[in-house]
């Protein structure tokens, strides 16, 4: 009887290692199959933020106390401006371009958007090599104020990208290389002397281009 009992006993020991031992694999698993459906999320997430597709149109503004102004930046998923407001009221006063979201056209039929009224897209003849702005996010976007109110630019992660004075019947913009009836080429002295000393922007150097 003792012989055959130990047997019995050995392998009731070796059957509870057994589920101990498949138990902990089983979290394990669990575990790792958690923080791999998690990191999947994650990933996901990140590419719907950034993702051409997913991109929404921005409509951000800024009220000035001191003009009664308003600031605003529309982007239609194609092309983004900067506007000025007459004091007290919603109606636009001055704007320039400040990016496009697509590459820039060919020749422009100027008679045909002001008919239609359509928003003018910007062109590759004016076009700088940082006009292109493919996957903007609103947060990325700040106003600066003239201490009077009537001049404000428009920041992208605290860099000047575009500004608009009621003293200039047309705005300024990094965007073009040449002055047109969209905003006036970049003229840094101009924003430093509405808007005070600023750092000088390396990636951009005003030459005709593409996208950044």
């Amino acid at each position: 009887m003792t012989e055959t009992s130990k047997p019995k006993r050995a392998d009731g020991q070796m059957s509870g290692l057994s589920g101990e031992l498949f138990a902990a694999a089983e979290r394990s698993c669990q575990k790792k199959l958690g923080l791999f459906l998690r990191s999947i999320f994650f990933a996901f997430a990140l590419f719907l933020e950034n993702s051409p597709a997913m991109s929404q149109e921005i409509f951000l503004q800024s009220h000035c106390t001191a003009s009664d102004r308003l600031a605003i930046l529309e982007d239609d998923q194609q092309v983004a401006y900067l506007y000025l407001t007459k004091p007290g009221s919603q109606k636009i006063e001055r704007d320039a371009i400040a990016y496009s979201r697509v590459p820039p056209i060919g020749p422009m039929d100027w008679d045909a958007i002001k008919k239609s009224k359509s928003t003018p897209q910007l062109l590759q003849s004016i076009a700088s090599s940082s006009a292109v702005v493919p996957n903007p996010i609103d947060r990325e976007f700040s106003f600066k104020w003239a201490p009077d109110g009537n001049a404000v630019a428009l920041l992208r992660n605290g860099s000047p990208m575009a500004f608009i004075s009621v003293e200039e019947p047309f705005g300024y913009s990094k965007a073009v290389a040449k002055s047109s009836p969209l905003a006036n080429a970049w003229d840094q002295e101009k924003y430093e002397s509405l808007f005070g000393p600023g750092q000088p922007d390396p990636s951009f150097n005003g030459t005709p281009g593409g996208a950044r």
